[in-house]
């Protein structure tokens, strides 16, 4: 049996709330109990319809509705207007109909994969069907929400999450956790949220991301960046700045540019010739394979050999310790570690002021010449 409610719209215009679950519903002016329904049509207001553990079907018609289907394989129909979906227990269809509709997940701990481009959903026990939804809200574990070709909402909620937006001008939001943020194509709002979160820019062919400034573009279109600490660059050429917080910047391929920014960095050009600038802070610079420029500069180390840059991976006659902001190779000492300031088999490099700047991982101070520096 059905509760139609629709056929009296009119007088229920402002919603009804009506629960299998409790048998019971309002109208905004009188309480009914249901018994023996497994099927409820809302009103052209803004309704809660709540299923129980038989296979239900919820249609909100009209309305910003809340659909929730509790236990069973449902079928939730959200109707015109934004809709608000939740299967809960069991395989459940989520057709939101008309409008910008959500497919809500926060009732699952373990974490859910949802594809919108796909119409599919898995919560961690059975499968979803998803149709007509264009946003999704995660769960408090580890989510992977992937949008479509439409202008998504994806937000992760608590855990370590995996936002893509595909297509369109999504808006992806990690929430807590460390989360992994990448927007596809079209002009996305990039948003971290609490937590050490990463923007992800592989699938592009050389990017541009700028942490300080905020931004990101990956070739075609721009990127708004908010709360994000760490980038993973594209395969192309890209260029890579953070910011005042300690972040981790990886190229990935291409020959990259990378500026650590103010803090205490670690920076990875990983394949390709890259040039890694540490900046301000004790950073860790890694090249990866090819032919890469290390740079320093006055004010980018300190008076300890603790607050100078850690360069992991030098290769003496293929990399180049660049130097910038007037610095010259007649500025420098270099010297071996002695086992009380650095590692015997460190390279260290100081200026004759007194500010220590690198310490190269063994590498013998001895083969250090003017020809390993070039200036930037």
């Amino acid at each position: 049996m059905e509760l139609i409610i629709r056929d009296l719209s009119k007088r229920y215009a402002n919603g009804v709330q009506a629960s299998l679950s409790t048998s019971s519903a309002f109208d905004g002016f009188n309480g009914d109990s249901l018994v023996g329904i497994e099927n409820l049509t809302g009103s052209a207001g803004t309704d809660l319809l709540v299923g129980n553990a038989d296979a239900n079907v919820l249609s909100g018609l009209d309305g910003t509705d809340d659909l929730v289907g509790y236990a069973g394989d449902d079928v939730l129909l959200g109707g015109a207007g934004r809709d608000f979906l939740g299967g809960y227990e069991g395989h459940d269809t989520l057709d939101g109909g008309a409008g910008i509709d959500v497919a809500i997940y926060s009732y699952a701990t373990n974490g859910v994969n949802v594809l919108l481009y796909a119409g599919t959903a898995f919560d961690g026990t059975t499968g979803d069907d998803l149709i007509s939804i264009e946003d999704v809200w995660g769960s408090p574990g580890g989510d992977q929400l992937v949008g479509n070709g439409d202008n998504n909402v994806l937000i992760g909620d608590d855990g370590n999450d995996d936002l893509l937006g595909f297509g369109g001008d999504d808006i992806l939001r990690g929430g807590n956790g460390r989360d992994f943020l990448s927007g596809g194509a079209g002009g996305d709002l990039l948003d971290g949220g609490a937590g050490q979160d990463v923007a992800m820019y592989s699938y592009a062919n050389g990017a541009t991301i700028d942490l300080a400034q905020g931004y990101g573009f990956d070739g075609l279109s721009t990127d708004t960046i908010m709360n994000i600490e760490d980038v993973w660059g594209s395969p192309g050429g890209d260029t890579i700045k953070g910011d005042a917080n300690e972040n981790i910047l990886l190229g990935d391929a291409g020959d990259d540019t990378i500026y650590g920014g103010a803090a205490n960095d670690y920076i990875k050009g990983e394949a390709g010739n890259d040039v890694l600038y540490g900046g301000v802070g004790s950073d860790i610079l890694t090249g990866g394979a090819g032919a890469d420029t290390f740079v320093l500069e006055n004010g980018g180390g300190g008076i300890y050999v603790g607050r100078a840059d850690y360069i992991f991976d030098y290769v003496d006659g293929t990399d180049k310790i660049g130097l910038t902001g007037g610095l010259t190779f007649g500025n420098l000492v270099i010297t071996q570690g002695t086992g009380s300031n650095a590692p015997m088999a460190d390279s260290i490099i100081a200026t004759v002021g007194g500010e220590y700047l690198a310490e190269l991982v063994g590498v013998d101070a001895t083969l250090l010449t003017n020809a390993d520096f070039v200036s930037i």
